[in-house]
């Protein structure tokens, strides 16, 4: 009987509920985490991984790290990441120091398989897909063959969002999986502090860690890469890499109302965000902006937009139509509609906007670190569960009252709270004194954060409580 495959530096474990927020934490932590390997190689799991690799008799025990990266929905996941191909069952992305997929200067792999965590099939590979893990490579789909090898699990388990493992996976993991990190979601509530890195033990016999993304230094941090703020720091100091940007990646007519002093702005929300009171305040304003929308956020903004220019009710704007040539007769709002972005170049959007309009939690970590005024739109709950984590966050630092007045309102979207976005928004667009004032507050939280370490430092660096 052949020998089981070698296992990878760590398994991460996604199941894709909202389109995109799941994945993309993932896909960033994954990229974090080799950053941080071959930043910090005398962190206590980068140690524990050198050796799990050379008990396996790997090439040697100074082998490029590979982290599998296991997905149940790899549409969603190609949106955000265009070269991963939905179509294929295994595939392996080489990756350079600056979390970037390449072919060269390669500081790990990763390794991405579909997982159909719905079913019973257990995690196997087929003997066809089996490829040299030291080359920048995306393997043809294999057929099928009924010669499978079983995955040894990797010394550091990552179960994202409570995602539940395969069986067959579990009851491998005793012998070779130390850590075995369920990865919750970010939250800014006062319980969270003390149920961070609280160890449950397994009916397998190891230790799920519980581990909590957050705002302060008793939790696990935030996800930012080591060369982020450096990189837009650069982007912002060059006006020619700006216009190129943009010119790419929404096009050169967006470029050139840019650089005749068009304002921009991204949106990115949930359907029942209240569009209308953004769009009331930007009419109010002298300047011209740009709404940087994907194509299928709010599909009815166009019409909706149309008919506040008709001065008709928000509420009949089916105007479908007409919306090209009423949008037309105005250059005060645009909106552009493009194609989901890497999340690489996602940072630079946020960079370049004015405000952000973000949803869910990756979007709202990023546009923390771009320093730019930011609207958060929070993942919906039941009985309204996330305003208490939406206010959780609000009250873990000092923020203007407008600001906090605003955020709640977009969340709650009640009819008196439409008016109150309404008239926040118009205060920032026609005050050039209230947008100086965000857009200090936004750089100032930015930087007290920076303080934290990061989510993967957190991560590598772990040692249980008791040790």
């Amino acid at each position: 009987m052949s020998s089981p495959l070698a296992p990878a530096s760590i398994d991460i474990f996604c199941r894709v509920i909202d389109n995109y927020g799941d994945i993309g934490v993932c896909w960033r932590l994954a990229c974090n985490l080799l950053q941080t390997i071959h930043i910090h190689p005398d962190l206590a799991l980068v140690k524990l991984i050198k050796e799990a690799a050379a008990q396996h008799q790997r090439k040697s025990p100074q082998a490029l790290p590979l982290i599998r990266l296991w997905v149940d929905d790899l549409k969603s996941f190609q949106r955000i990441l265009p070269l991963v191909d939905a179509q294929l069952s295994v595939q392996t992305l080489g990756m350079n120091h600056n979390n970037q997929v390449a072919d060269s200067q390669l500081i790990g792999f990763i390794e991405i398989h579909t997982w159909n965590q719905a079913s019973d099939s257990k995690i196997t590979i087929n003997k066809d897909e089996i490829h040299d893990n030291h080359q920048h490579h995306s393997s043809k789909t294999a057929k099928q063959n009924q010669l499978s090898k079983p995955i040894i699990p990797a010394p550091i388990s990552i179960e994202a969002f409570a995602c539940e493992l395969d069986a067959d996976y579990i009851a491998a993991m005793p012998g070779h999986t130390k850590y075995w990190f369920n990865l919750e979601y970010l939250s800014a509530e006062d319980w969270v502090s003390s149920f961070h890195a609280q160890a449950s033990l397994q009916n397998n016999g190891v230790a799920k860690y519980f581990f909590f993304p957050g705002f302060s230094q008793s939790t696990g941090g935030l996800l930012r890469e080591t060369d982020l703020i450096m990189r837009q720091s650069n982007f912002l100091n060059n006006r020619q890499a700006q216009a190129s940007w943009l010119s790419q990646y929404m096009g050169e007519n967006v470029c050139q109302a840019w650089q005749e002093g068009a304002r921009l702005m991204s949106f990115f929300s949930y359907p029942h965000a209240p569009i209308e009171s953004l769009f009331k305040a930007l009419l109010a304003s002298e300047d011209r902006y740009i709404l940087l929308m994907p194509h299928g956020v709010v599909p009815e903004a166009e019409d909706m937009l149309a008919a506040l220019l008709k001065h008709q009710s928000p509420y009949s704007y089916r105007l479908t139509s007409q919306t090209k040539e009423i949008l037309k007769a105005t250059d005060k709002i645009r909106i552009h509609r493009f194609e989901f972005i890497e999340q690489y170049q996602f940072d630079y959007l946020l960079s370049l906007c004015d405000i952000n309009f973000v949803r869910g939690e990756d979007s709202f970590v990023r546009a923390i670190w771009a320093a730019k005024p930011f609207v958060w739109h929070i993942y919906p709950q039941e009985e309204q569960a996330h305003l208490d984590k939406l206010c959780a966050w609000l009250d873990s630092y000092s923020m203007p009252n407008a600001y906090r007045e605003l955020l709640v309102a977009w969340n709650r979207n009640a009819p008196a709270d439409i008016e109150t976005c309404q008239g926040i928004l118009t205060d920032f667009f026609s005050q050039a004194s209230v947008r100086h004032d965000l857009q200090g507050f936004a750089r100032e939280y930015r930087d007290f954060l920076l303080q934290n370490p990061t989510l993967s430092f957190s991560l590598l660096s772990f040692q249980p409580q008791n040790s």
